[in-house]
């Protein structure tokens, strides 16, 4: 709220007083959000005293490019020659009041910045409000991006990096070229162009977006595919928090294909372990899961789960991890030590995938982004074991490695996806 009458109006429920003044907030700014990883500042929420400094490239870009970011935690940005401008943090775009928030600050860094795009950047979701928002700019060409693309060219784009990178981005949920849901991926790529390498094993997500907010049924869904109907006689939590006629129910419903998308999403992996442990049923705030599974982790080093070895491109295989969960459950071993042992053993699996990846390609600069890697724990885990095994780690610092900093790297692809085509094409590029 940026108006007093605003103020009133949303927060009276909320506030036992306002404090008001005569003066008027002519543009919002939330307060910025950082995390000490690594011994460095990382950002969480780049908003007030960073936006809009810009982002210095490493090369110029042959077009000026609005990006329009994502859904959640939304930022635009507006590039110019080596210079990326993201804006403060606008939010959640779920509502009309965000919308036109989004709108307004277009206008204004468009003003403010005095540049005039000539290309249009957004996510290929067909569903974000910011996607459909750019698809009626038609006087603009258009260029869709690959939300795990965009990922890997921020953390890129940042780090001044033009050379192909291995991937590994890892968030909650990103639109598929396959259809399905991605979110745990090994990609090999540039600005230019990517290769999907690895990703976790999919499974269905039982109810679409309500699996997001209650997490059993991500637990119930990896039990199903690792057990089949057998887990109903484990001794498990969601047992006995759950009937037995809702657990059918979630079963029909992966068996007939109903409302059950298939995910890759490693934050839903999160999820079902922390359900598994019983820790949490159903969430209040988002990833909401997953920050009480790293908070129960025992601070103490434990080795991973013994690792299936990755050969080669293909599904990452999370069977043996489900099995060993429920087996060190059962023996009654402590949940600290068995939310250790999960982050370690997730670390091992995408440390093969690189070392997959590498063997391949003989690439060895590995890129972490994604908003899995908010967490402390498997953020330390994973980038010191791949600094051990010899390659040289990029991450996110002064940009946030959720989707806050989704718009950078969009504004890069879309000016190479020009760059490409040698001339600007007024076509949606669904491919990128």
């Amino acid at each position: 709220a940026i108006a007093n009458a605003e103020a009133l109006e949303r927060l009276n429920r909320i506030a036992d007083f306002f404090l008001f003044h005569d003066r008027e907030i002519l543009q919002r700014c939330d307060d910025s959000v950082a995390r000490v990883m690594m011994h460095k500042p990382v950002l969480i929420r780049r908003s007030r005293g960073y936006a809009p400094e810009p982002v210095h490239l490493a090369c110029r870009l042959t077009v000026p490019v609005l990006a329009c970011g994502g859904e959640l935690k939304n930022t635009i940005a507006l590039a110019r020659d080596r210079h990326v401008f993201l804006s403060q943090h606008i939010g959640d775009l779920n509502n009309p009041p965000a919308l036109a928030f989004f709108q307004q600050t277009i206008e204004h860094l468009q003003q403010v910045l005095e540049i005039e795009p000539a290309v249009i950047a957004c996510d290929l979701h067909p569903d974000y409000l910011s996607t459909q928002w750019a698809r009626k700019q038609k006087k603009k060409p258009l260029v869709g991006v690959q939300h795990h693309h965009g990922h890997l060219v921020s953390v890129m784009a940042e780090n001044r990096i033009i050379q192909p990178c291995i991937g590994i981005i890892l968030d909650g949920s990103g639109y598929g070229l396959d259809g399905t849901i991605w979110g745990g991926e090994v990609l090999i790529g540039d600005a230019h162009s990517y290769n999907r390498f690895a990703w976790l094993q999919p499974v269905p997500m039982p109810g679409g977006e309500a699996a997001v907010r209650q997490p059993w049924r991500m637990t119930t869904a990896y039990l199903d595919a690792v057990y089949g109907r057998d887990f109903l006689q484990l001794d498990l939590p969601l047992i006995h928090r759950h009937t037995r006629q809702e657990l059918m129910l979630i079963m029909r419903m992966m068996e007939t294909g109903t409302n059950c998308p298939l995910t890759s999403s490693c934050g839903r992996l999160f999820d079902a372990t922390a359900g598994l442990l019983g820790l949490r049923c159903e969430i209040s705030y988002e990833a909401q899961a997953a920050v009480e599974l790293e908070m129960l982790a025992d601070d103490r080093s434990a080795d991973p789960y013994p690792t299936p070895q990755v050969s080669g491109p293909g599904a990452l295989a999370t069977d043996f991890l489900i099995r060993r969960l429920v087996e060190d459950w059962s023996h009654g071993a402590a949940p600290a030590l068995i939310a250790q042992r999960f982050h370690a053993t997730v670390a091992e699996i995408f440390l093969q995938a690189c070392r997959a990846a590498r063997e391949k390609t003989g690439i060895t600069l590995a890129a972490l982004s994604g908003g899995v890697f908010q967490n402390r724990l498997f953020f330390h885990l994973l980038h010191e074991r791949l600094q051990k095994e010899g390659f040289l780690v990029i991450s996110h610092h002064l940009v946030p490695t959720n989707d806050g900093g989704l718009a950078l790297g969009q504004a890069v692809i879309a000016a190479a996806q020009v760059q490409n085509a040698n001339k600007i094409k007024n076509h949606y590029v669904n491919r990128v």
